[in-house]
């Protein structure tokens, strides 16, 4: 899990690629699981999102990445070819992400831009 949990924390601070993470774990009848509301997390990428200019592409690769292992799962392809698929994506997608800049603040800066936050959005 260490390597997913890397790779969570690195792709939430690249600047090119935004995603929401929508949490579903409140359920009625006591908060109780059923067959039907099933805890749950999603990561919602908006492929047109401007602010984000690499979410297409991530909206691709995910699409093509979901194609591929259902054909592997499948039997449809072979590991060889699977893995041939993601080297031709990896070359495709050769350009690099760079990261989120946070600053440094104080903590009564902190403070004021975390009120400042809540008022803008409504939250206060």
């Amino acid at each position: 899990m260490r390597d997913f949990v890397l790779f969570m924390y690195e792709l939430a601070i690249k600047k090119e690629i935004g995603f929401e993470i929508i949490v579903e774990d409140k359920f009625p009848n006591n908060d109780i699981e059923t067959d039907e509301n099933k805890w749950n997390v999603k990561l919602l990428f908006y492929g047109n999102d401007k602010e984000h200019p690499f979410n297409a592409d991530v909206c691709n690769i995910l699409r093509e990445l979901s194609d591929n292992l259902f054909d592997l799962e499948s039997y449809s392809i072979t590991k060889d070819q699977f893995d041939s698929m993601k080297n031709k994506s990896v070359e495709y997608y050769s350009l690099l992400l760079t990261q989120k800049v946070f600053e440094e603040l104080s903590r009564d800066d902190i403070l004021k831009k975390r009120i400042e936050y809540l008022k803008e959005n409504n939250l206060l």
